[in-house]
C-alpha cells in the first residue's frame, strides 16, 4: 500500500513540475488577462513571460510589458493574478 501512494505522490508531483517552458504563448493569454486591469486593452503578443516555474499546484511567472512588470501566478482555480512590480 505504501508503494503505490509514494509511487502516486511522485507521478503527481513530477507532472506539476513539468511545466514547459517553452511554449509560454498560454502563460502570455492569461498575463493578458489579469494585467488588463492595469493597463487596458493590452494584447497578449505585448507581454514578454520570464521566470517561468511551478511548485506543487501553482504557477509563477514574471510578465513584462513596455509599461511594466508584473508577478504572476495561478493556483488550482486556473484564475490568473498578477500584481505590479
Amino acid at each position: 500500500m505504501r508503494i503505490i501512494i509514494a509511487t502516486l505522490a511522485a507521478a503527481f508531483l513530477t507532472g506539476c513540475a513539468s511545466i514547459s517552458t517553452d511554449d509560454t504563448q498560454e502563460f502570455q493569454v492569461l498575463s493578458a488577462e489579469a494585467i488588463d486591469p492595469f493597463e487596458p486593452g493590452i494584447a497578449a503578443a505585448d507581454i514578454a513571460i520570464s521566470g517561468l516555474h511551478g511548485f506543487m499546484l501553482n504557477t509563477h511567472w514574471t510578465a513584462t510589458t513596455k509599461k511594466g512588470r508584473y508577478g504572476c501566478m495561478r493556483d488550482l482555480t486556473g484564475t490568473p493574478e498578477c500584481d505590479k512590480r
